[in-house]
């Protein structure tokens, strides 16, 4: 697995620089943002621009999360100390949650995330956690700290992640706190922990947990020394028997970098194969889940702090057809070059399309609103892969020429018609 270069592209709002906290793949095909300037952003991956714009109010935003009872409703959590749902459908300037739930006892540093069922899992104090209904916004459980009647235990520390296994795993509730601490509760009777551990070989001593994510049933667990260890966890609901251990290979931890820099966050890629790092001193780190190996690749050093890294669930086409688009533009301007010219016939091989496709009538038309619409939203604002103006300016003239091939196809059958 080879990985180089900068990013395919940035996503960049024009109305904002606030940094953003958090970013999640939702409705299948689009990312979702939360800023510090409390927008909620979703993103179209085709067109990079915001199909969604929401302000949520001027407190920062830590976490989105996918209601899974509506594909309308996102829900945020605030450093207000709120979680609160969202109508997507509603972009005005004066928008307004579905409904609002105060937390004002929790830590913000542990993301709020979606279970199944419709639920959210959201801190509700140091330590312990809300079950929030989506329909409602009312808490109908808490999963509490190890230890802990109602208080945080101080060996047990903050919690900083919460993720569920799957249904073959008994849908548990896993939560780690900043100690390595971790508890395993059973969905059917959240309050105490049903299974307890502690994620050992975390470094030095006074590292502290920083994140976690689930890759089907392990769970690798990142420190403030670039450490990751891996936890296993699951149960079977039938029987009333939870576990969490180590996970059973040689070495159940490895080290992400040679010094000792936090990890932000993780997510893994949907396949199960690569899970991507961001570091605290702005680098991204790229780990093969078979091998364990995380010198596979480091991506270029970002100019901020990692936040947070998500798993895009759009999968490999749109990716693909990025990267076909940025080498097509590539070949554009080469042609462009070495003839000062640009057939018709060049013009649609520059842009994947086969000339026969102008012969079928709904294939055309949808060809048709397809250049007009890349076209339009190429101009002014080219996508980060044209590379260079000069690039850009080939691959314009391409759409163009397509367009006009396209009109005079059409004309060409309007005669035909009336004669």
């Amino acid at each position: 697995m080879v990985f180089t270069g900068g990013p395919l592209f940035t996503l960049r709002p024009r109305d904002s620089v606030s940094s953003v906290n958090d970013v999640v793949a939702v409705h299948g095909s689009s990312l979702a943002t939360g800023s510090s300037d409390g927008c909620l952003r979703i993103w179209d991956m085709v067109t990079r621009r915001p199909s969604v714009s929401i302000s949520t109010g001027p407190d920062s935003i830590i976490s989105v999360i996918e209601a899974a009872t509506d594909d309308h409703a996102l829900a945020v959590q605030t450093k207000a100390k709120a979680l609160s749902l969202w109508d997507v459908n509603q972009q005005t300037s004066k928008a307004s949650p579905v409904w609002s739930a105060p937390t004002p006892k929790a830590y913000t540093f542990c993301k709020a995330v979606p279970l199944k069922g419709g639920t959210i899992a959201c801190p509700i104090t140091e330590s312990d956690i809300g079950i929030f209904d989506c329909r409602v916004g009312s808490a109908t459980a808490t999963p509490r700290a190890p230890g802990s009647e109602g208080s945080n235990d101080a060996k047990t520390g903050s919690a900083v992640a919460i993720r569920q296994l799957d249904e073959e795993d008994g849908n548990g509730l896993v939560v780690v706190y900043e100690s390595g601490r971790m508890a395993l509760f059973d969905p059917r009777r959240f309050g105490q922990p049903c299974a307890e551990a502690r994620c050992e070989g975390r470094g030095s001593g006074s590292s502290t947990v920083t994140c976690m994510e689930r890759l089907a049933n392990e769970l690798w667990i990142g420190t403030s020394d670039s450490y990751v260890t891996m936890m296993v966890a699951g149960g079977y609901e039938n029987k009333d028997e939870y576990a969490i251990e180590q996970v059973d290979i040689e070495n159940p931890s490895l080290r992400v970098e040679g010094s000792n820099i936090g990890i932000g966050s993780m997510a893994v890629r949907q396949d199960l194969r690569l899970l991507v790092a961001g570091l605290w001193d702005g680098r991204i780190v790229l780990v093969d889940v078979k091998t364990r190996n995380s010198d596979i690749s480091h991506l270029p050093e970002l100019v901020t702090r990692i936040a947070s890294v998500a798993g895009n669930m759009v999968g490999k086409a749109v990716v693909n057809a990025y990267k076909d688009a940025a080498k097509q533009a590539t070949q554009a301007a080469a042609m462009a070059a070495a003839r000062r010219k640009m057939p018709v016939e060049e013009a649609h091989k520059i842009l994947g399309v086969d000339s026969a496709e102008l012969h079928n009538t709904e294939a055309r038309d949808i060809l048709a609103e397809h250049y007009k619409k890349l076209y339009e939203l190429n101009s002014p604002n080219p996508p980060d892969f044209y590379g260079s103006p000069y690039i850009q300016t080939r691959v314009e003239h391409a759409y163009k020429v397509a367009l006009q091939e396209i009109q005079k196809a059409k004309n060409a059958d309007t005669a035909k018609a009336g004669n």
